[in-house]
């Protein structure tokens, strides 16, 4: 009789753990907030506080600095639909954008 009541009593713990299990598991793959596309998570002003410049000669890298601004001294301003504002000292330039997965491509009229 002892071995009845004790695999008796062990399924009634391993359906209640179940039972939680199943319970829980919904619950832990729900997510509060949906992640925003990286063409919507850029659209603002971002100011630059380094910038690396790498010059090449043949597809061979020659040398590459790094550059550090000061507040204010360089910002760009990514608007919806790929157009934006580069900002350097008290100057104003305009500038298209495009991205591609991850890398952001920046073209401007005036060379900039």
């Amino acid at each position: 009789m002892v071995k009845l009541n004790f695999k008796f009593n062990c399924m009634k713990k391993l359906n209640y753990i179940l039972k939680i299990l199943i319970i829980l598991l919904p619950l832990s793959l729900i997510s509060c907030k949906k992640d925003k596309e990286m063409d919507e998570t850029i659209i603002g002003k971002w100011e630059v506080i380094s910038l690396k410049q790498a010059t090449f000669e043949n597809n061979i890298r020659k040398t590459e600095i790094i550059v550090y601004y000061g507040i204010n001294e360089m910002a760009y301003q990514f608007v919806e639909g790929g157009s934006g504002i580069y900002f350097e000292n008290d100057e104003e330039f305009l500038f298209s954008w495009s991205l591609n997965g991850n890398t952001i491509t920046r073209s401007t009229a005036g060379g900039r």
